[in-house]
């Protein structure tokens, strides 16, 4: 059970971070295929 829950908190960690990134650096543009894309890589890579 302990080994999920730091699993857990691992995958919690990682998405806020690379959602955050993507906030900063792309929330402006109008390109919406890019900002897809980059949404669906980030979810690959977690």
């Amino acid at each position: 059970m302990a080994t999920f829950i730091i699993y857990a908190i691992r995958w919690a960690v990682t998405l806020t971070l690379l959602y955050s990134l993507y906030r900063l650096l792309l929330r402006r543009e109008t390109f919406h295929r890019l900002n897809r894309a980059v949404l669906l890589v980030i979810l690959v890579v977690i």
